[in-house]
Formats: C-alpha cells, sequence, structure tokens
C-alpha cells in the first residue's frame, strides 16, 4: 500500500506520502502526542512537508526535529520558530545550523517569558504573541534585561504601546544617546498625547538638533519640557527649535 497515514486534528488520520511516516511516528508515540491535535500539529506538519520538498534525509529531518520538541517542553508556540526553520530550508542550511538557530530561538523566548512573569501583572505580554515576540528580539539584539523590565513596566497600562516604545529606544540608543537618556525620552513620549506611530520619527529632532548645534543633554530637556504642551510630533518640533 502506497504511503502512509497523516494526523488530522479532527481526531483522527488520513493518507500522505511515504516519507512523512518516520516523522509522525516519533511524535505520535511519544510524550508529545497532544502536540498534534492543536495548532502548533498544523505547524508542524507544514514544516515537515517543507523538509521534505528541500530533500532532506530523515536523519537530517531528525536533527531539526529535536529543538522543535524542545520548544514543546517548553510551551514555545511552534509558528514562533517556523519561520527561522523555513528561512533555513529555502536557503539548503545545512540541518545542524537551522537546529542550532532554532535552539537559539527557544532559549531567547524562554528567556523572554521569565522577564515578563517576574513583573507583577504583565501577563499579557505573554497572552499577546507579538508583546512576547518583541521581548525575544529585545534580547536577541542585546538590550539589557534592566531595560527590557523598565520598558514593560513603562507599557503595563497600555501594552499596544510597548512595540512602538521599544523601537524608539532601540532608534535612540542607535542613534548615540546613552541607555538611560533613551529610557528618559520613551518614558516621557509615553506619558504625551503623541500617537504611538509617531514615536519612531521622534529620533529625527536630535538630528536636527546635531546640525544645529544643541547638545543631546540640552535637547532632551526641552522636550520634556514641551511634550505636555503638544499633541504630534510636528508640533513638538517647531516648539523646541522655535
Amino acid at each position: 500500500m502506497s504511503g502512509t497515514l497523516k494526523y488530522n486534528t479532527a481526531g483522527g488520520f488520513i493518507r500522505m506520502p511515504a516519507m512523512f511516516t518516520f516523522l509522525l511516528l516519533i511524535i505520535y508515540f511519544s510524550p508529545y502526542a497532544a502536540w498534534t491535535q492543536e495548532k502548533d500539529g498544523n505547524v508542524f506538519n507544514t514544516v515537515a512537508e517543507m523538509m521534505e520538498k528541500s530533500g532532506y534525509s530523515r536523519s537530517l529531518m531528525e536533527i531539526i526535529l529535536i529543538p522543535c520538541r524542545e520548544a514543546v517542553e517548553n510551551g514555545i508556540p511552534l509558528d514562533f520558530i517556523e519561520p527561522r526553520i523555513q528561512e533555513g530550508l529555502t536557503k539548503k542550511v545545512p540541518a545542524q545550523v537551522i537546529a542550532d538557530a532554532v535552539h537559539n530561538e527557544v532559549s531567547l523566548y524562554s528567556q523572554s517569558r521569565t522577564i515578563i512573569q517576574n513583573i507583577q501583572g504583565a501577563e499579557i505580554f505573554i497572552e499577546k504573541h507579538n508583546l512576547w515576540s518583541r521581548t525575544s528580539s529585545l534580547l536577541a539584539s542585546g538590550v539589557s534585561i534592566s531595560d527590557i523590565e523598565k520598558l514593560i513596566k513603562m507599557t503595563l497600562s497600555v501594552p499596544e504601546n510597548y512595540n512602538q516604545s521599544t523601537i524608539l529606544y532601540i532608534s535612540l540608543t542607535k542613534w548615540g544617546l546613552t541607555e538611560t537618556q533613551s529610557l528618559q525620552i520613551v518614558k516621557a513620549v509615553l506619558d504625551s498625547s503623541i500617537s504611538s506611530s509617531e514615536y519612531s520619527d521622534l529620533t529625527s529632532l536630535f538630528t536636527i538638533g546635531r546640525r544645529s548645534n544643541i547638545p543631546p543633554e540640552k535637547l532632551i530637556s526641552r522636550i520634556e519640557d514641551e511634550l505636555p504642551n503638544v499633541r504630534t510630533l510636528r508640533q513638538l518640533e517647531k516648539r523646541v527649535f522655535r
């Protein structure tokens, strides 16, 4: 009989190409059987299909599955790491390199979850996957745990501002402000009436200030003084440089 069976999240199996037998038997007859019954099961099947189409042998496919199981054990949704696997498969990256990258992703997500769980009232930063993912990205970019904690606490009351606030923080530090100065600006902006969609453009004021030979410290003071009086970045710019 050609082909084999694929687990159906509705509660059974359907026929599928023979290449998947090895993969699905590992999952179905293991402690991770429940995995295939939820969304992660669908993602796993997608990953398995990608690996088959990319021509990876069964032994190489198993190498990539190891960190996938690690993700499941750590409660990391597989759709978090699927893009990393897909990128590696598309580029024909060696299986071990993909596995190492996925292992690193799982570690970052686990660390970011620990950071969030240590902050009272921050549960939504795990429940909202985009916030959890952004926290992981901050860790990957080298932002200190202390500063990540401060950024989360600053946005506890309005979590939807978290992503834009962290983008502003990164932008300011790359421009040349210290971490402390960057956090100072982020807090001031969060307390203002400026829309979060304009946060990332605020760094332009420091570029203008540099051309005008205004020291960053003086410009920060001006921005903090004027933010309570404006509703848009354009208004802020006019008042800061008048």
